[in-house]
């Protein structure tokens, strides 16, 4: 009921603010910036809705009953939503992975090929050059690539594509960072056919919203273009460099004790300093050049050629024979003792002592230092010894370092006034070299490349235990290469084509697209347990796909459409889930295939100058899908591979969106997807740790009706926006999130899990039971407002922009976007509270004031 009151109240406050500046409206105008300008202070909170393209002829042909065709320039209202205010609970549309939404920057394809996700973070913070966006929603034809059955994005960071301008811009948050500096230039086409277009901003916090988290991150943007005759060529060079401490899933157990929702257990302090052990670090510049040929007022290829190169990695800490230095490890926790008594001792002591929620890096350094010990032939040199402090205690860090080159043509040519074909064929060959490396001793001489469970398991074998034989018991420093290294080589290539008619009152199209991927593995290192599959390449892993998909739109009017469009997709499974542990060896799931897709969605929209609304429906089809979970196994007290495959998912639902202008002054924003994502298969597993080559079992996952985690399945927003004048807008939304999971635990839900269990008692229940979260709601606020000043004395006036956002404007601290159920069980006790679920936690109040100056 408070959260009501709170929206009535501000809505009453904007009512307020609108009787009182009605009767200077007129002279603000006239002093301060034109619409347009003020539109572009509120981009990226209001976005248009798919619009209407009507050219001079069509306009001409006024008597003709010929309907105008839908275009989506822009995103609508509900894409709008999802990606301002649905994104603080990991809002995935329509329940979809990842790799089901392509992302293309001047033709180039931006979607990893191990993971198939979308590297958001090669451009972020150059949201300047970002803007120019064309969004293909769904199984719509797209005319610069086949598409997926999620959105494809396709943004031009062309420079004679950028806004001319000069802006300089600071903010200030308490999010991520705390400070960001930004400057754009960008000169349009000159008589000479050149345009330029350069950007660059940077990001710094000692501490971002989490405890521990600090933040430095720097982008840059260089573009330019040469128009000669018929060819547009532009070359693109971008990055960003970003080193983020980061936040770790928590418990509930951890949070209570530490009395915070934002509990991190990532960090700890060392001399008075808070230092993360979980650090991420990327930089992956990227370079584009781009020929844009047009052969004729009907005919235009476009060729883009690209390369990616650069690392990410990932900071954690490493130990050899020492206790778990975590200090969120359930073994120091008081729900593992049994003892009441002692359970109560461990809470106290943990409630009243820092030290003991966090990392204690001094106790690491302490045992590091008193750790001195001789290494007996060392880099596998008969009789040289070493002796000197020998870590027990490090931090890794893990690296991904790629190197990729795409080549991508495209053409689209009208064959005449009303059939169009599209179609281009698409080249990648990447490299992606995988290895950890010694971060830190942390107070130790040496480190050595020894795998410590084949050395607990085979005590008297030592070339079982070496990590890398060709380097025999390899003494490490700050820097070495150890556990694990090998490359993924990786080739894709793929031809498109698409047809595409246009009537009076129908439009229809038809695109298909064949695609072939490879795999190979190349180990680096001759690993001790797998001598013979380790070290090498591997055979080669070819898969050849398939998709199809047609659709049409009945044109009612121009205002109205009705669509429906269905596709028919063979999906190439991704590098991880083919092979099983890659880190050591180069097996792969016995079971290995295409995954099937089948999908079907039709639309309303309706667009009218006081109403603009899309309606969408959809129903999608997921067949033999796989996947590959690696974990610390209790019982088998190594990590071990889950190997699943036989993964049918089902996803349909709803989507709405609406902009309703209620006066001139005001507007309402509506949006909501409902929708139903759940497993309709039981899933098959095959086990095998780490340190043995056959499979440990074979069994089932009791998966089937299971809800698909890591989103909610719905979500609702309503919007007011207020905009007096043309220089001031101010806007509020509420947003609702229910039926959201987390993902489930694979070991709880198989014969073993439930063996002995009296079927449907409480205990089976709890075991079965798939953990959901509580229902979420949240409001954002954000306005802005510009002037026209002369700074320094100038003739010319400058436009000043100031702009406000405040998301979770009601501080609900128990925000939760996403967790996990641990990968541990039981099965002797069958106790589900003794490994409960980790939560990822959402800021509370948090806001970003910008400050921008455009000269």
């Amino acid at each position: 009921m408070l959260k009501v009151l709170w929206l009535l109240a501000l809505l009453c406050l904007f009512v307020k603010m609108d009787a009182q500046t009605t009767h200077r409206s007129q002279l603000i105008k006239n002093k301060l910036m034109d619409s347009v300008q003020a539109a572009e202070l509120k981009e990226t909170i209001v976005y248009d809705l798919p619009i209407i393209a009507v050219n001079e002829n069509e306009r001409q042909e006024a008597n003709s009953s010929f309907v105008p065709s839908l275009v989506s320039a822009n995103r609508d209202v509900f894409m709008n939503t999802a990606s301002l205010h649905f994104s603080v609970v990991r809002f995935r549309m329509r329940g979809y992975e990842a790799n089901s939404f392509n992302t293309q920057i001047n033709g180039m394809q931006m979607n990893g090929l191990i993971d198939g996700n979308t590297q958001w973070s090669l451009w972020s913070g150059l949201n300047e050059v970002t803007r120019n966006t064309q969004i293909v929603a769904g199984l719509t034809a797209g005319e610069q690539a086949f598409g997926n059955i999620g959105n494809e994005v396709n943004i031009d960071m062309r420079a004679s594509k950028q806004r001319e301008q000069m802006q300089f811009g600071y903010a200030f948050s308490n999010r991520t960072y705390r400070n960001r500096w930004m400057f754009t230039k960008a000169a349009g086409l000159n008589k000479k056919g050149w345009a330029y277009a350069v950007s660059g901003n940077f990001r710094v916090a000692d501490e971002g919203y989490f405890p521990g988290t600090n933040y430095s991150g720097g982008s840059y943007f260089i573009a330019v273009d040469k128009q000669q005759n018929d060819h547009l060529l532009s070359l693109v060079f971008f990055g960003s460099i970003i080193a983020q401490g980061k936040q770790g899933p928590a418990l509930d157990e951890s949070v209570a004790l530490a009395n915070t929702p934002f509990y991190n257990p990532y960090w700890g302090y060392q001399s008075g300093k808070k230092r993360n052990a979980n650090v991420s670090k990327s930089h992956q510049p990227v370079l584009i050049l781009t020929d844009d040929h047009r052969i004729n007022n009907n005919t235009l290829v476009i060729t883009t050629v690209g390369c990616v190169f650069g690392a990410k990695s990932n900071t954690a800490l490493d130990w050899y024979k020492a206790p778990d230095p975590r200090p969120d490890y359930y073994h120091y926790l008081p729900g593992y003792q049994t003892d009441p008594v002692l359970r109560a001792d461990v809470a106290d002591a943990i409630k009243n002592n820092e030290q003991l929620q966090q990392i204690n890096w001094n106790s690491l350094y302490d045992v590091n230092k008193h750790s001195e010990e001789t290494l007996n032939n060392a880099n596998g040199i008969a009789g040289n010894s070493i002796t000197g402090l020998r870590s027990y205690y490090i931090v890794e860090e893990n690296i991904a370092a790629t190197k990729r080159l795409d080549l991508n043509i495209t053409f689209n040519t009208r064959v005449n006034e009303t059939i169009s074909v599209n179609g281009g064929a698409s080249v990648q060959i990447q490299q992606t070299h995988f290895y950890k490396k010694i971060n830190d001793l942390l107070g130790g001489d040496y480190f050595v490349d020894w795998n410590q469970f084949a050395e607990r398991d085979y005590p008297n074998d030592t070339n079982v235990i070496q990590n890398d034989l060709n380097h025999p018991n390899r003494v490490l420093q700050k820097g070495d290469v150890y556990g694990y290294d090998y490359i993924v080589h990786t080739h894709q290539s793929a031809i498109w084509g698409q047809i595409a008619a246009t009537q009076k009152e129908i439009d229809l199209f038809a695109a298909a697209e064949i695609s072939w991927l490879v795999y190979q593995r190349e180990g680096k290192m001759k690993n001790g347990l797998f001598p013979f599959n380790s070290f090498g390449r591997s055979a080669m892993n070819a898969f050849t796909g398939y998709a199809f998909k047609t659709g049409a739109t009945y044109k009612i009017n121009g205002r109205k459409y009705f669509y429906i469009n269905a596709g028919i997709l063979s999906r190439a499974p991704l590098f991880d889930n083919v092979f099983i542990s890659p880190r050591t060896r180069d097996t792969r799931q016995e079971n290995t295939g295409n995954e099937k897709i089948i999908s079907f969605e039709s639309g309303y929209v309706w667009n009218a100058p006081a109403l603009k609304l899309r309606l969408n429906a959809y129903l999608t089809g997921f067949a033999n899908g796989m996947n590959v979970t690696t974990f610390y196994h209790d019982v088998y007290a190594t990590f071990v591979n889950y190997a699943l495959w036989g993964i049918d998912k089902i996803h349909f639902g709803t989507e709405l969106g609406m902009e309703c202008t209620l006066t001139n002054r005001f507007a309402m924003n509506l949006a909501a997807s409902v929708g139903r994502y759940y497993y309709n298969s039981r899933q098959h597993v095959s086990v095998s740790v780490d340190n043995e080559a056959y499979v440990l079992e074979k069994t089932i996952v009791y998966s089937q009706n299971f809800r698909i985690g890591g989103t909610p399945q719905e979500a609702y927003s309503i919007g007011i926006s207020y905009q007096p004048n043309t220089t001031f807008y101010l806007a509020i939304a509420g947003n609702y999130f229910r039926k959201m999971w987390v993902d489930f635990n694979p070991l709880r839900r198989t014969y073993a899990a439930l063996e002995n269990v009296v079927a449907g008692s409480e205990q089976w229940n709890k075991i079965i039971d798939q953990t959901m979260l509580p229902d979420q709601f949240i409001a954002d606020l954000s306005a802005g407002t510009s002037a026209r000043v002369k700074l320094f004395h100038s003739k010319h006036r400058h436009i000043l922009g100031f702009h406000l956002s405040i998301n979770n404007l009601l501080n609900n601290r128990q925000l939760i976007s996403g967790g996990y159920e641990q990968l541990r069980f039981d099965a002797d006790t069958k106790d589900t509270d003794k490994f409960p679920p980790k939560y990822f936690h959402a800021m509370g109040l948090n806001f970003s004031a910008d400050l921008s100056l455009r000269l």
